[in-house]
């Protein structure tokens, strides 16, 4: 009787809201570069394709053989392991292998989608008309299963420079801290008052934006 395969659950380097993905080892993946051809398929890294893949504590899996049945996995590309921002998924349930939604090859599990676009309504609070603060939905340029992250724009954030320090502290770009925030047709949003009310935008470092591997819920 043939043995049953086992399976992994691998997570994407510096990325703190990745849920893992699980990967049976089939008979099919007889090599790293198989297992690593399945990783850029399914989890798609954004900071390149994948090179190598570690535990959590940072040991370099060098064969199939090494991995162990419910374990769980770390891939990158040519960047070190971001031990600042392991998948807060991992840190939960750091004694056990964590469970994961075993997902088909071409997606992984996703979150509700964001609501459509509206236009904020104002309020009436004691007799005076007060203005709803404008919702936005921001995701990490070129992570397909990004489901964005909802950001209100309070009245502390009063420029783009604060709201990109509110992106970097909520949406975790794995290519560095945001520089610019784009439209999914690439125009640049250059000041507060252009954004949309629920709007989707993409989050950018130094790099280009990947049209590519845009969110599936953009």
């Amino acid at each position: 009787m043939a043995s049953t395969p086992i399976s992994v659950t691998v997570f994407r380097n510096g990325d703190v809201h990745h849920t893992g993905l699980k990967i049976v080892m089939r008979s099919t993946i007889r090599t790293m570069q198989q297992f690593f051809d399945v990783i850029n398929k399914d989890i798609g890294l954004v900071t390149g394709a994948c090179r190598k893949v570690v535990t959590p504590e940072g040991k370099t899996v060098n064969a199939l053989t090494d991995l162990v049945d419910g374990g769980n996995y770390i891939a990158c590309a040519g960047e070190p392991l971001n031990k600042e921002k392991l998948p807060r998924a991992l840190t939960k349930k750091s004694t056990s292998p964590l469970p994961a939604e075993e997902q088909a090859s071409s997606s992984a599990t996703p979150s509700a989608a964001p609501k459509p676009v509206t236009h904020a309504k104002p309020l009436t609070k004691f007799g005076t008309q007060v203005t709803k603060p404008k919702v936005i939905f921001v995701f990490r340029n070129g992570d397909i299963h990004d489901s964005g992250t909802k950001i209100t724009l309070k009245t502390t954030i009063t420029t783009m420079d604060k709201l990109y320090q509110a992106v970097n502290a909520e949406v975790h770009l794995v290519t560095g801290s945001c520089r610019k925030i784009v439209s999914p047709m690439g125009k640049e949003i250059k000041t507060l008052a252009e954004f949309e009310d629920e709007g989707k935008y993409i989050a950018l470092a130094g790099e280009p934006l990947n049209k590519e591997r845009m969110s599936k819920h953009i």
